[in-house]
């Protein structure tokens, strides 16, 4: 699921691992602040968390399974 942008018709909209990343970021100098290890699995997280809202994974069993791929290019 991604979340419409905040700049405006036109932009695209941002997925969950994306503003997870934008706001992780020190506006000022665009380091993060936060540990590369702890960004990573936020990352993987979110990734997993914006499939599952998207409807393309689900949890079984303590399991990811893919239950909507996406068609190949």
């Amino acid at each position: 699921m991604t979340t419409p942008a905040a700049s405006g018709p036109g932009t695209p909209a941002l997925t969950l691992p994306e503003e997870l990343i934008l706001l992780t970021l020190d506006p000022g100098s665009g380091k993060p602040l936060c540990a590369a290890a702890a960004l990573a699995y936020g990352a993987a997280g979110a990734a997993l968390a914006e499939l599952e809202l998207q409807g393309r994974i689900r949890e079984e069993r303590g399991r990811v399974q893919v239950v909507n791929p996406l068609d190949p290019a």
